[in-house]
């Protein structure tokens, strides 16, 4: 199936805000929830730098991707990336309680460690590497956006 994004809905003529819930700067689109977006991003950064080992924060999160989609681990770690960034998504829009950087980074390396039995020796830790992005309705004072 295809997700249901806002730049989706509002091709189906359904009215809707086109913004990203998590920055509320640009249209939400899979490329741009997925792949773009400061949060999503800094989200990558740091759970995929403790599970997989240092990625440079200057590698986009698509082109790494796509270099290394023939490893199975890193298979294993999109698809779970992708699947808690769109629950975390759907939390915003549809009102439930929704976890935001902290609970969204612990549930992807939860769930990695769960299917891979691979874990880090290093606890895990939210200033790794430093972010401060927050959802745009959760912000209160923030530094940059992280550094790619």
């Amino acid at each position: 199936g295809r997700n249901n994004t806002k730049d989706r809905l509002n091709r189906l003529n359904i009215p809707i805000d086109p913004r990203c819930v998590f920055c509320l700067t640009h249209d939400e689109s899979v490329t741009h929830l997925f792949f773009e977006c400061d949060f999503s991003y800094s989200i990558w950064a740091a759970t995929s730098a403790y599970l997989l080992g240092y990625i440079p924060t200057s590698t986009p999160f698509f082109d790494y991707w796509q270099f290394n989609q023939q490893n199975l681990l890193m298979d294993t770690f999109i698809s779970i990336f992708s699947w808690c960034i769109w629950k975390e998504r759907n939390a915003h829009v549809f009102g439930k309680p929704a976890r935001h950087f902290g609970g969204t980074c612990r549930s992807i390396t939860h769930f990695f460690s769960s299917l891979t039995g691979q874990t880090s020796s290093a606890p895990f830790r939210l200033s790794l590497p430093p972010c401060s992005v927050q959802p745009a309705e959760s912000q209160g004072s923030t530094n940059a956006s992280p550094e790619r």
